[in-house]
């Protein structure tokens, strides 16, 4: 049963008619949506107005302060102290401009590549580029963007230069299965303007056979020594041809050889390095010289040597018929060391035994002459801390920078 509410005179009261609802009515943008309710016949001005989400209040009021904010420094105008300090000694303004971030972007001496912000233009005026001290960089911390060093690589990499001419010379820096490298040959290759020896690149050949990718049966690649090389560059009856037996024999005990992709040949002649490539599965014979190009008399030479003479070893050893007279010749753009520089072409031989990997290689994006300095500490600390080096690395971690010749 339902009661019926009367009024103070007892009759019954009767809920009146209301309005209908009108419809709800969206905003242009569609973010903020309102609903109205209102009575067309009704001259009533109160109305009634939906609330909005948490998440959207946020959005709105955080826009609100951010156009207060601006609104605020955009009027700001600087002092003419202040301005000459942090402006007009920095980006030639004047003392008594005001910072206009619409000025500022017509300026012609406004680089975007000067601020920090991402290219947009800051409403305060471009931010200065922070320097260093000269007190505060390294000997050897040369700003390069593709081969960073850490404070830790470069003190290695010092500890190992001072170690070639200490007590400790002698010493074996780096032992791979045989192959010893002492702190004498690494420090004195490595140091800058260091020539690299024949055992650095032993050494480094076998680095990158002990890597995680390493192994012929990962990487199909074979790495031979440069001793090998240098038969290569001799008429084969003045070779020991047991020594050519035993480098290919133990290749292959690997990886076959004629199942691989590459075949390095490291090789220093007259003073020079330079990488020799059997490219099997291009089927191309490839020279990697920082330094001669194809024309240059040097390559002539060691072309017309080294090709004739790889043949006759494979053909005597492997036994395995692989139409090498049909391989072409290729000579691939790499970064090239300057005319006056002499020295350096064991480390762009490196990063050619460890880099090039197929005629489609680009090594230029890779690394230029510029990174050099920079390579060398990179290598030097990467073989001495190669997990697969056995050699005594206790002289370089307890070396004492501080002192004179350090703590041996």
């Amino acid at each position: 049963m339902q009661t019926i509410p009367f009024t103070v005179d007892g009759s019954p009261h009767i809920t009146p008619i209301l309005p209908r609802k009108s419809n709800v009515l969206h905003s242009s943008n569609g973010s903020d949506k309102r609903a109205r309710i209102s009575d067309h016949n009704d001259s009533s001005p109160v109305i009634c107005i939906g609330s909005r989400s948490f998440a959207e209040t946020v959005k709105v009021d955080t826009k609100k302060s951010d156009d207060l904010y601006n609104l605020k420094f955009g009027k700001l105008r600087m002092t003419s102290q202040t301005s000459s300090i942090s402006l007009g000694n920095t980006h030639g303004f004047p003392a008594d401009s005001s910072i206009d971030p619409e000025s500022l972007a017509n300026r012609s001496d406004f680089k975007v590549r000067n601020s920090s912000t991402g290219g947009k233009i800051p409403i305060h005026g471009p931010r200065r580029m922070v320097r260093p001290s000269r007190v505060l960089i390294d000997d050897y911390d040369v700003t390069g963007d593709k081969f960073k060093v850490s404070k830790s690589e470069i003190a290695n990499y010092e500890a190992i230069c001072r170690l070639a001419q200490s007590r400790s010379s002698n010493l074996d820096a780096l032992y791979f299965g045989g192959v010893r490298c002492t702190y004498w040959s690494l420090g004195e290759s490595m140091k800058p303007g260091g020539k690299v020896n024949n055992f650095v690149v032993a050494a480094f050949c076998y680095h990158l056979f002990c890597r995680p990718d390493g192994h012929p049966d990962i990487s199909k690649r074979h790495y031979f020594f440069s001793n090998i090389s240098e038969n290569l560059l001799k008429d084969h009856d003045e070779v020991a041809g047991d020594v050519m037996m035993r480098a290919f024999d133990r290749s292959s005990k690997a990886r076959p050889l004629f199942q691989s992709n590459m075949l390095y040949f490291p090789t220093f002649y007259e003073d020079h390095w330079f990488v020799f490539v059997v490219d099997i599965k291009d089927k191309k014979f490839v020279f990697l010289d920082s330094y001669y190009s194809e024309v240059h008399a040097y390559q002539q030479y060691v072309r017309a040597k080294m090709i004739p003479e790889f043949q006759f070893w494979w053909n005597k050893f492997v036994k395995r018929e692989m139409n090498f007279e049909q391989y072409g010749v290729l000579y691939p753009s790499v970064p090239k060391q300057s005319a006056e520089n002499n020295v350096d072409s064991g480390i762009y031989a490196m990063m050619f035994l460890e880099h090039w990997t197929s005629p489609r290689s680009s090594l230029f994006s890779l690394f230029s002459s510029d990174d050099i300095v920079n390579i060398r500490i990179k290598l030097a600390n990467e073989m001495l801390f190669n997990p697969r080096n056995t050699g005594n690395k206790t002289p370089v971690i307890s070396f004492d920078l501080n002192e004179e010749g350090g703590s041996e």
